[in-house]
């Protein structure tokens, strides 16, 4: 989602939220666990996924889980995979204090800043450590570089753990763009019919439709 601003997200968010929880749990919700973050119903916790150590480099992506007291489908929302966008992380961090997990049904998994390095550095677009675009190199790599490694930690600690998934973007330090969605065809009527629910739950005015979704496998899945 590009070019949103903080009041914008904010809305935004708890549009796709109340959407994605279409069927509210009656029951008892289970403890959730990413990492070595584990959470029981009705609690917050935020820490942290750990990027492994390679060639020297190491990182951190800082979280948190939200765990309803009620059973219900899991949300993840994810901010700055591109660490120059700004609102979303700022939008992702007040979010935090605005749910009452008491009164939830389902999960929902913050993560606050995918690309800590690039946040840091403050550059725009690229891991300044080794210069790959994150929203590029997805499922990722355990012996990549470390863009890819975090893509990789975040596809089986985040993207295989959820049952619905929002990527928050912005325009970048040096871009000024006009408020659009993405929505990507995967040829599963079911998937793209609740990807088209949540693209128009966001209520931006343009929605780029994208049908040249690649199929080969040695690119990004996600």
């Amino acid at each position: 989602m590009k070019h949103l601003n903080l009041k914008r997200v904010m809305i935004s968010i708890f549009l796709i939220w109340g959407l994605s929880l279409f069927s509210f749990g009656s029951g008892e919700n289970d403890s959730f666990q990413i990492g070595d973050l584990k959470v029981n119903p009705g609690e917050i916790k935020s820490g942290y996924l750990s990027v492994p150590e390679k060639d020297g480099i190491a990182t951190l992506i800082p979280l948190t889980i939200i765990n309803g007291s009620k059973e219900g489908k899991v949300l993840a929302l994810v901010a700055g995979v591109h660490g120059y966008e700004y609102p979303p992380i700022l939008a992702l961090y007040r979010l935090k204090e605005m749910i009452d997990p008491q009164s939830l049904s389902g999960t929902l998994i913050l993560v606050h800043i995918a690309n800590l390095p690039a946040f840091q550095k403050r550059i725009i677009y690229y891991n300044p450590d080794d210069w790959k675009n994150l929203n590029r190199v997805f499922p990722g790599d355990p012996q990549g570089t470390i863009s890819q490694r975090i893509a990789h930690v975040l596809t089986e600690e985040v993207v295989k753990k959820c049952d619905f998934l929002v990527d928050l973007h912005c325009g970048d330090g040096n871009e000024a763009l006009i408020p659009y969605c993405y929505w990507m065809l995967s040829g599963d009527k079911k998937a793209d019919e609740i990807s088209r629910n949540m693209v128009l739950a966001f209520g931006i005015k343009y929605i780029i439709i994208d049908k040249s979704r690649t199929k080969d496998k040695a690119h990004s899945k996600y």
